[in-house]
Parts: C-alpha cells; sequence; structure tokens
C-alpha cells in the first residue's frame, strides 16, 4: 500500500524536488504508539534526534521520505497498515499555507490512517516568503536619480515575471510598489504608464532581471521624465516689489495673464490721499522656484509654505477726503485647463488698513496643485464687495458674494481647490486619425 500527493504554490505551480522534502512516520498498527513531531527550534531533549531542521521521536518504528519531483508529485510505497503522520521540512524562502492550525495559523502535519488501501491526494500548498519593492518618480532634470522636488508617479503598473508566473502591482500616491509572496529565483521587471499614456521614457530602467537568494530586495527605484509635453526646463518669471509712502494722487495697477497656467490677475486702486504701501507680485511657471507662506488657520504657525505658480502680497493704509477705490481678482480659466474658480474684491473707502494676500498653484510639480486662494484682513470706512465662484458647464455652480458699507473689520481665508485624479480620461476626439 502506498501514500501519495503533491505539494503546489498558491500560485497554482507545482514545486520541484529542490523545493520540497517529506517525512512519514509511522506508529506501528498498535493505537497505543505516540507519534512526536516538531521542529528543532521549538524543543530537543536527549531523547530526541535531529533531521533537515525538524527532530522526531525515536517511538518512532519507521520514518520514509521522499521529495517531490518536477510537477510537485510524491509517492511512498510498501507501507504497512497503521496510523501516519506526513509532515513537510521547512525549505528557505517557503511558507507552508495548508495544511495549518485553524486557530493558530501555524503550519501542521497531515495524519493518515491507512487500512486496506492506498491513500492520495495529501497535499500541501506553499507561498514563496521574499518581497521585491521600489518607487516609481517623475526624472524632470532627467539625470537618473530622483532630486528634491521630484514627485513620485502613482498608478503606474509595475509587473514582476517569474518562470511560471506574473504579478502586477500598481504603485500608490507615494509612488511605491510591493510585491511579495515570491520564492528563490529570477525575476524580469517591467512597467506601464497609467491608461497607456505615451511619451514617457525612462531615464534609469528598471533592471532586466533581478534574482532572489537568501533576502527580499528593496530600493528598485525608476524615473522616468516625459519627451513631450513635459513642464519646460525654460521657463517664465515676472517679480514686482514697491514700497511706497507720501501724500497725493495715486494709481496702481497689474494685470497678468498665462494661459498655460490657466491664471488671470488683476489688481487697480486710484485715489487723492496718504497711502502706506508694500507689496509684491511674483509669478513663475516653475513652481520649485517660488516658495511663499501661505495664510492658514489651522496652522499653529499661521502660516503654511508651498510652491506656487503666482503670489501676491499687499499691506497698505490709507486716509484721505477723496475715497480710495480699487479692485483685485484671480481666476483660474476652466477654458485653458485651470479649475473655473474665480474670486474679486472691490472697495471704496475714505479710510482703510489691509493685510492681503492672492495665491495660485497649477503646474503638477506645485505643493497646492490646481488651487487658487484668496485672504484679507482689512479695517475700512467705505464699502467693501466680495463674491467668489466656481463653475463647472452643465453640473457645478458655486457662489458666494459679501457686502459690507460702514466701519468695519474683516479678516476672509478662502480657497479653491481640485483634485487632478481623472484628468487623463478625457477621450481624444481625433482618436483614430492619421493626420
Amino acid at each position: 500500500m502506498s501514500i501519495k500527493g503533491s505539494s503546489s504554490r498558491a500560485y497554482a505551480w507545482r514545486l520541484a524536488a529542490a523545493v520540497l522534502t517529506l517525512l512519514i512516520f509511522w506508529a506501528g498498527a498498535s493505537a497505543n504508539d505516540q507519534i512526536a513531531y516538531e521542529k528543532a527550534d521549538d524543543a530537543a531533549s536527549s531523547e530526541e534526534s535531529s533531521w533537515n531542521g525538524y527532530i522526531y521521536s525515536k517511538d518512532a518504528d519507521h520514518i520514509f521520505q521522499d521529495e517531490t519531483d518536477d510537477d510537485g508529485r510524491w509517492e511512498i510505497c510498501r507501507l504497512p497498515p497503521g496510523t501516519y503522520k506526513v509532515c513537510e521540512v521547512d525549505q528557505e524562502g517557503w511558507v507552508q499555507t495548508y495544511p495549518i492550525n485553524e486557530s493558530s495559523g501555524d503550519p501542521v502535519c497531515h495524519v493518515v490512517e491507512i487500512t486496506n488501501s492506498s491513500v492520495s491526494d495529501i497535499d500541501f500548498l506553499n507561498r514563496g516568503d521574499y518581497c521585491l519593492s521600489g518607487h516609481k518618480y517623475w526624472d524632470k532634470n532627467k539625470n537618473g536619480h530622483r532630486n528634491p522636488g521630484e514627485p513620485f508617479l502613482k498608478d503606474w503598473m509595475i509587473i514582476v515575471e517569474g518562470e511560471t508566473n506574473t504579478w502586477n502591482q500598481p504603485t500608490n500616491e507615494h509612488g511605491y510598489w510591493k510585491i511579495c509572496n515570491l520564492s528563490q529565483g529570477t525575476y524580469s521587471l517591467s512597467e506601464k504608464a497609467p491608461g497607456g499614456a505615451i511619451g514617457w521614457m525612462a531615464s534609469e530602467k528598471p533592471p532586466a532581471k533581478v534574482t532572489i537568494t537568501n533576502k527580499s530586495i528593496s530600493g528598485l527605484d525608476f524615473g522616468n521624465y516625459l519627451i513631450l509635453h513635459d513642464e519646460p526646463t525654460q521657463y517664465e518669471q515676472f517679480c514686482e516689489s514697491q514700497l511706497v509712502e507720501g501724500t497725493g494722487y495715486l494709481d496702481l495697477g497689474t494685470s497678468l495673464m498665462d494661459k498655460r497656467l490657466a491664471l488671470d490677475y488683476n489688481n487697480r486702486m486710484f485715489g487723492d490721499g496718504y497711502i502706506g504701501l508694500e507689496s509684491s507680485q511674483v509669478y513663475s511657471q516653475e513652481p520649485n522656484r517660488l516658495i511663499r507662506p501661505i495664510p492658514n488657520s489651522s496652522d499653529p504657525n499661521g502660516t503654511t509654505l508651498h510652491k506656487l505658480n503666482f503670489f501676491e502680497s499687499r499691506k497698505f493704509e490709507y486716509e484721505g477726503t477723496t475715497p480710495l477705490a480699487g479692485k483685485r481678482s484671480i481666476s483660474s480659466l476652466e477654458f485653458y485647463g485651470g479649475i473655473g474658480a474665480n474670486a474679486l474684491e472691490t472697495f471704496n473707502v475714505l479710510r482703510m488698513e489691509a493685510d492681503q494676500t492672492t495665491f495660485l498653484g497649477h503646474t503638477s510639480n506645485s505643493t497646492i496643485r490646481r488651487t487658487v486662494g484668496l485672504n484679507a484682513q482689512s479695517s475700512f470706512n467705505g464699502t467693501l464687495w466680495m463674491e467668489s465662484s466656481l463653475h463647472k458647464i452643465f453640473y457645478k455652480d458655486i457662489r458666494r458674494s459679501d457686502l459690507y458699507s460702514g466701519e468695519f473689520e474683516v479678516q476672509r481665508e478662502l480657497k479653491f481647490h481640485e483634485s487632478p485624479s481623472g484628468m487623463g480620461s478625457i477621450l481624444n476626439p481625433c482618436r483614430g486619425a492619421d493626420c
């Protein structure tokens, strides 16, 4: 008579002989005989002997062993009737997943009774115990390694291929991927851009193959850059700053339009009286060059540093018999890829003290991508009107307006933000055309 079965991975290929060795303990036909089986690091006594990392009791009459073949099958024949314990010997890099103790999750042995016929289908399942991991990042300067400010890439599919199986794992919001349950062996690595996007070039290619020997492998980081449509190495900037104090007529204005950033900014004021003014407007297509503090009521420090595409700061006081009239506005133009947000403030005052900030982040490496905001602290005698809106054609329209006329102190913090996720799903209306 015989006992036979197989050993296979949880991912459904058979384990070869070099991976699995089986021990079968026979306690003979007597029901009073005891079968003792433990891992070597669990127990050891003078009455026990070790073999291949296991300990078995000398009370067992016989020990039979076999190794699985290339198809994961094993078989031991010419066994007398009796009770047998069929166990798998630990192999480095593998974890037994069946049979296991349901309460503890620890691997256990099969207990088999042979009476007058052979027993089959005594199977073991195993999974690998090693991992491969790394990061995916946007190598904007194409130098082959990640520099500060270069963002990680989300939803890139990392593909790991073994001899008989393939694993796929998308990168998370930190560009991180990790594939586990791998055994010792050689694996090939490849990657796919999300949505099948084209125009990406690898600056640091994944290694064609990696070999796991006796430990997991981390730090498999790959960089890519856009050969088309990448944010430019050459970029445009504008900066204006002024410090003014005096009495008389004034007429000040700044207008800035950048369709690439979907930015439309305007600031104008004029009057006749005393004014003390400190102001600056800074604009950069490369936000890594423009880091400024943004008022933040939830931050214990009162401000938070951000990488921006546009930042305006203005502090002034005015008093006169002729009103000071002014307007400032900022828009993220939906027609040019913005979020369709607008913020507007106008005033006509005889006296005013103000501390104002206006900002916009649009490109992917700005800290607050696709965000437009406006902050103000004002004390005035006159009229102040503020209006803000976010409009999406056919499905979204948010509006807010405030009007103050008299003696007031006003503090306002406004921010419109839209997550850029899903932007790549826009259908190309010319898809399929050869021109």
